[in-house]
């Protein structure tokens, strides 16, 4: 994806509302929650790809 760089600054403003843009946090919860891991050592990766919807 392609921004002018004067739009840069603004980014989190102009996306901030946009929630359609990032997963279902639910969903995602539910998914990681279902293999039923050990919790005390499973680790999650997020690997950036999103705005990051679901880390707020």
């Amino acid at each position: 994806m392609e921004i002018d760089g004067n739009l840069l600054k603004h980014l989190s403003f102009l996306l901030q509302d946009m929630w359609v843009l990032g997963s279902d946090s639910a969903a995602t919860l539910e998914a990681i929650q279902s293999t039923n891991l050990p919790k005390n050592r499973t680790v999650v990766l997020d690997l950036g790809c999103g705005k990051g919807a679901v880390l707020i």
